[in-house]
């Protein structure tokens, strides 16, 4: 299991992203899978974020990454839509669909899953970009029950957003 955030880094992390995008005049957009908008959701909780946040698209199917981010059906199929290939073409997506200059994009498994006779282990890829600089990662949500692991996912990947920005 990786470390996990606390809920103070988390807050301080949103009201960073919040303050930072604010003041360089960034733009978030996000596109998500296994969080079902939850990433979106955090990123409007606080007043004023129509000044940064464009929007979100959940695509939680390959039909939906397909036609709304623009992921490869070919690669996506290969991996059942979970890879880091895949967050990082969903981030793009989102970035073309919203016209933003950064974007989180997130897709896995929130619980663990089958194929045939082999078991795997909850675990998500996320992807955030901001003017073409990427920092990208792998989240092992084994043993979390599933709105736990969706909720490891939104707080990592808002810290991930909070630390690109603040390299801008």
């Amino acid at each position: 299991m990786t470390d996990r955030i606390t809920s103070e880094e988390y807050i301080q992390a949103l009201h960073d992203v919040h303050s930072l995008a604010i003041d360089k005049q960034q733009t978030v957009a996000t596109a998500e899978s296994l969080t079902g908008g939850l990433i979106a959701a955090a990123l409007t909780s606080l007043s004023d974020s129509s000044r940064y946040f464009k929007g979100g698209i959940v695509a939680y199917d390959i039909d939906a990454k397909v036609r709304l981010l623009h992921v490869s059906r070919i690669k996506a199929a290969r991996c059942y839509c979970v890879s880091a290939k895949i967050a990082r073409a969903m981030a793009i997506g989102a970035i073309e669909q919203f016209d933003s200059t950064c974007s989180i994009a997130v897709t896995g498994y929130a619980e663990p899953w089958s194929k045939g006779d082999d078991t795997y282990k909850a675990f998500a890829h996320y992807a955030v970009c901001c003017y073409g600089r990427w920092t990208a990662g792998r989240i092992d949500l084994d043993g979390l029950g599933r709105n736990e692991a969706r909720q490891a996912v939104v707080r990592q990947t808002i810290c991930v957003l909070a630390g690109r920005l603040k390299l801008l």
